[in-house]
């Protein structure tokens, strides 16, 4: 199964970088545990190693160039609270999740799916999933 997975990843970056393609940088989507008090800032895997949240060292030396940046980015951490209050005043039942806890890897360098499936080790009671692959719960 792990082999289908690599080999599709391969055959849709080879597609995308094709002659006439847009280029692209391979990205991955990691959402923390709603209770992970990262910064929401560009340049949080510091804090990741630093928290002991997950090995951002050793990733890092495996994949060179990789870096952490947060996923929404079309607005300010402070619009995006202020968004989620409007939302919550509109319908006193909405439960949103913890928008500050969603972030990307980039992958210049690296494969994405290499990154997903090498990198399944966070400490315990962090939490953190991968975008639809592998959960890096423990």
């Amino acid at each position: 199964m792990a082999r289908k997975q690599r080999a599709l990843s391969e055959r849709v970056h080879r597609i995308r970088n094709g002659k006439g393609a847009v280029h692209y940088t391979p990205r991955v989507v990691v959402k923390f545990r709603d209770a992970v008090q990262l910064p929401y800032q560009d340049g949080t895997e510091k804090y990741v190693e630093a928290q002991r949240i997950g090995p951002w060292k050793e990733l890092a030396a495996r994949h060179p160039g990789i870096r952490m940046r947060r996923l929404f980015n079309s607005v300010t951490p402070t619009k995006l609270a202020e968004m989620v209050e409007q939302a919550r005043n509109r319908d006193r039942t909405y439960k949103p999740p913890n928008f500050f806890t969603y972030f990307v890897v980039d992958c210049p360098a690296a494969d994405g799916y290499q990154i997903q499936t090498s990198n399944s080790r966070v400490a315990p009671g962090t939490g953190a999933s991968v975008s639809g692959v592998v959960s890096l719960q423990t």
